[in-house]
C-alpha cells in the first residue's frame, strides 16, 4: 500500500473520522491493494489507541468512538477480505462479545479482526452484552467459540454471570468459552470454568483459538 494511502488511514483513525477511513479503505481496495494489508494499517492505528489509553493520554469517550470507527471499517473491509484469494474459510464460528456493564471494545476489535481475517465466522454480540444475549447468540448461532471479553475488574461479577447461564444450560459442554480482556487471566478462567483464557493480545487470542481446533 503506498505511505498516503497508509497514513492517510492511521490520521483519519486518530480523528476518528470513519467517512475519511471508508474512504480511504475504499481507494485502497480499488487500487487492488491486499485486503489483508488494510487490516493490518488498522490493527496498528487500533493497537496505538489502546496504548495510549493505557498510559491516561486518552479516555473512555475516545476508546468508544475508536470502536464505532472500527465497526463502520470492518464493515467495509470484511468483504474483500472473504473474497481474498489468501482468505480460507476454517468452517468455524466463533460468538464474541464484551460483558454487561462494560463499553470497552478496541481489544475486542482487534481479536475479531484477526478472527475474520484467519476465516473465522465471527458473530460480534458488541458491547454491555448481558449473560441472556449470550446464551440467546449461543442458542442461535450453534458456535464452535464462545468468546466473552472483560475489562474491569467490577464486570467480572458479570462475565461469572454470563458463564454460569451457559453452564446451567449445558452450552459448555458444546461450545468452548474462551475469556479475555484486561480483567481476565489463567487463574480467573479456571475459577470461572470457563475453558481457557484467550491470552494477553490479539496475536495470542488467534493463536489460542488455532490451537483448540489443531
Amino acid at each position: 500500500m503506498e505511505e498516503r494511502l497508509s497514513k492517510g488511514i492511521v490520521e483519519a483513525f486518530n480523528e476518528y473520522d470513519d467517512d475519511a477511513v471508508i474512504e480511504l479503505i475504499e481507494e485502497a481496495l480499488e487500487a487492488d491493494v491486499n485486503p489483508l494489508e488494510v487490516l493490518d494499517v488498522m490493527s496498528k492505528a487500533l493497537e496505538d489507541i489502546g496504548v495510549c489509553f493505557s498510559n491516561g493520554e486518552l479516555f473512555l469517550p475516545d476508546m468508544i468512538m475508536a470502536g464505532e470507527v472500527m465497526t463502520e471499517a470492518m464493515n467495509t473491509l470484511k468483504p474483500a477480505i472473504m473474497a481474498n484469494d489468501d482468505y480460507v474459510p476454517s468452517g468455524r464460528k466463533i460468538v464474541i462479545g464484551t460483558v454487561s456493564g462494560d463499553l470497552h471494545d478496541i481489544g475486542k476489535n482487534m481479536v475479531k479482526m484477526m478472527f475474520v481475517s484467519s476465516g473465522y465466522d465471527v458473530i460480534d454480540l458488541g458491547t454491555d452484552v448481558s449473560a441472556e444475549a449470550f446464551y440467546n447468540a449461543s442458542k442461535e448461532e450453534n458456535p464452535d467459540v464462545i468468546a466473552i471479553s472483560s475489562c474491569m475488574s467490577t464486570t467480572v461479577p458479570n462475565m461469572r454471570d454470563a458463564i454460569d447461564l451457559l453452564k446451567a444450560k449445558g452450552l459448555h459442554e458444546k461450545h468452548k468459552i474462551v475469556i479475555g480482556g484486561g480483567s481476565a487471566n489463567k487463574e480467573l478462567a479456571s475459577e470461572l470454568g470457563a475453558f481457557c483464557y484467550g491470552g494477553d493480545d490479539a496475536y495470542q487470542a488467534l493463536k489460542t483459538i488455532k490451537e483448540l481446533f489443531a
